[in-house]
């Protein structure tokens, strides 16, 4: 009689330190001193937990080689790896050297969501590196934004303040003016009541991954992808599973045998993070017909559509056929408030208007009543429309300034990503040149420029080198100085091998 081998949860990132092995062999002793994995059960074969982790099987075999060497685990001819049995006779900890940071009896996916959620609460305030390339303008400070911040002030006075205005989706008249900017400015046909208000990017993915998606699950992500996506995937106790991304975004397949374990996708196709290149609609229709005919859910992040490159932007996924059954769409405001407002918002598949409603409700703490309010009013005036006007105009001539200014960079060293929209622009290094990195980000410590390595999107499908240089949180004569010490940086440490 076959024994069953169970789901392991466990992640392989490369955006850590530490070796991958060594990474998935203590998370398989986790498992075993939770108790999760009791004396005598077999572990997933090398192959199988390779291509569940989108590692190399010589990862996994030194991770179980490892764990066999101290006693942990045993290998068994033609049946594969144990946990060893002598941990049931002796009663002991398999590793009594490491002191357990967590309640007796914790299973071991929880255990792996405290760990991360620990992990995000000890990094430093604005460390996050999208934060880096979302960061405030001084734009903002200008213009319409005078508009946004006269309406706050108003409502501020008003007694209106001293009403309960409790409603779990948000503010009704803020949902109908975000209805009506979706379908003028993304072509999204939805009504009021299937947008839920949230507090941001955040909080909208959170929503999403804990309605959608069972923990040991697969989800389907870009590589390179924004940390905070990775981290709440593994914070809800989901795999994410990386595909590359080249000049016409995800590198979807549907003959990838992977996509079978994958329950869904998150992505962020109009501007990917932090590539900022477009996903092709070839690549949205294979999307939506692997969703449709699979039952996987896509959680689509659309702020990066801001900024528009032309005047005809990308179809969101939301907007294209069988959308609105598969697709959650994330939007929020940073071109009509500023970023500090706090206001996102979801727009829920059709039949799970009532199921995000509530699951908002319960998570409770949503977007200040006041800046609702406020938000309301400011987006049923002209001054919007002119401010984003102007802003998308500046966009676009930082981009041209800075392309005009790295195209005497040699091919051979690197070369801008094509953007389609959004706020910043990466060059990605040559694979021969990846080893520069570091050491032009070290020339670059004192300027504080708004840079970020391209590294620190990687995942464990690989990953990119070089820098990505947000365009807007500066004045053009602080960015073109900038873009020249970056380009002076990377020339000192080619050392000549620009041919």
């Amino acid at each position: 009689m076959s024994q069953k081998t169970p789901v392991l949860f466990v992640q392989a990132r490369k955006d850590r330190a530490k070796p991958l092995f060594r990474q998935v062999a203590e998370q398989i002793r986790t498992h075993i001193s939770a108790g999760i994995l009791p004396a005598g059960e077999k572990l997933p074969g090398v192959r199988t937990l390779a291509r569940q982790l989108n590692v190399s099987e010589d990862t996994v075999s030194q991770a179980y080689a490892t764990l066999a060497e101290q006693g942990i685990i045993e290998a068994r001819p033609r049946s594969g790896y144990f946990v060893s049995g002598r941990l049931a006779a002796t009663g002991a900890s398999p590793h009594p050297g490491i002191r357990q940071t967590f309640p007796a009896g914790l299973p071991a996916r929880n255990a792996l969501r405290i760990e991360e959620a620990r992990r995000f609460a000890a990094l430093p305030a604005g460390s996050c590196p999208e934060a880096v390339l979302l960061a405030g303008r001084p734009e903002h400070e200008e213009g319409g934004m005078k508009g946004w911040v006269s309406e706050a002030v108003r409502f501020a006075k008003s007694p209106w303040l001293l009403g309960s205005g409790a409603f779990s989706c948000g503010l009704p008249a803020l949902r109908s003016a975000i209805a009506g900017r979706l379908r003028e400015r993304r072509g999204i046909s939805c009504g009021a009541d299937s947008i839920i208000l949230t507090t941001g990017f955040r909080q909208s993915l959170s929503l999403s991954l804990s309605l959608l998606f069972t923990p040991g699950e697969s989800v389907l992500v870009e590589s390179p992808c924004a940390p905070l996506i990775a981290s709440q995937l593994y914070a809800c106790a989901l795999n994410a599973v990386g595909c590359k991304v080249d000049g016409e975004g995800l590198t979807f397949s549907e003959e990838d045998p992977r996509l079978n374990a994958c329950r869904g996708a998150v992505l962020t196709p109009a501007c990917q993070m932090p590539l900022g290149v477009a996903l092709a609609r070839r690549r949205k229709k294979q999307l939506l017909i692997w969703a449709r005919t699979s039952g996987a859910m896509l959680i689509e992040c659309d702020e990066g559509s801001e900024f528009p490159e032309t005047d005809t932007p990308e179809m969101p996924l939301k907007a294209a056929p069988f959308g609105d059954e598969c697709v959650v769409y994330c939007g929020g405001f940073s071109l009509a408030a500023p970023p500090a407002a706090g206001v996102g918002f979801i727009v829920a598949p059709k039949g799970l208007e009532s199921a995000f409603a509530g699951a908002a409700a319960l998570a409770g703490a949503g977007p200040s009543l006041l800046e609702q309010r406020a938000l309301a009013a400011y987006l049923q005036s002209e001054a919007p429309a002119l401010h984003e006007r102007r802003m998308t105009l500046l966009a676009r001539e930082r981009r041209a300034a800075l392309r005009d200014l790295f195209a005497r960079m040699p091919e051979s060293v690197g070369r801008l990503a094509q953007a389609a929209s959004g706020a910043w622009l990466s060059f990605v290094l040559a694979p021969e040149f990846a080893g520069i990195e570091p050491l032009v980000l070290k020339a670059l410590s004192r300027e504080d420029l708004p840079i970020v390595p391209l590294s620190s999107f990687a995942h464990a499908a690989g990953a990119v080198h070089g820098f990505a240089f947000n365009c807007l949180c500066l004045s053009l004569g602080e960015q073109m100085r900038g873009a020249e010490a970056l380009i002076r940086a990377i020339e000192e440490n080619c050392g000549g091998r620009t041919v």
